[in-house]
């Protein structure tokens, strides 16, 4: 991006990109943190790309577990970061559940937006869970 730079302006244009691209990997990296720090993710956070991309092309992906003995259940959701964080998508969707009622993840968009959004959805899907679990209970 820089090297292909033939006048200032444009040398000016690519550092500023560079400067917002490393902004949102901060961002995108305090709130990786934050869920690892307070969820379970079995397989770990994998990297998909740091470079350049097109705005659908994915740069993370990770699954959260949800579970609980009594009574036996169990979510798995995948997240999947696209380019643009925080702003961009992000795909969340349910991959196993056994238990009880499957997830409902429609409205997590509402939830899921901004900064500290993975760890917002995730704080969502908790409640959500907890409270199939309850309703199931009862």
């Amino acid at each position: 991006m820089v090297q292909e730079a033939t006048s200032l302006s444009e040398l000016q244009r690519a550092m500023q990109s560079i400067d917002v691209e490393i902004g949102r990997l901060q961002a995108l990296d305090r709130d990786l943190s934050a869920v690892a720090s307070r969820f379970v993710i079995p397989k770990g956070i994998h990297i998909h790309s740091v470079g350049e991309g097109s705005p659908d092309s994915s740069m993370c992906s990770f699954t959260v577990n949800f579970s609980c003995l009594e009574p036996a259940s169990k979510w798995n959701v995948g997240f999947d970061v696209l380019r643009g964080y925080p702003f961009g998508r992000v795909n969340i969707v349910p991959e196993t559940e056994f238990g009880n009622s499957p997830a409902n993840v429609a409205d997590i968009c509402d939830v899921a937006f901004g900064y500290m959004r993975l760890e917002r959805a995730c704080e969502h899907l908790t409640k959500t869970f907890f409270t199939a679990i309850a309703n199931k209970k009862s």
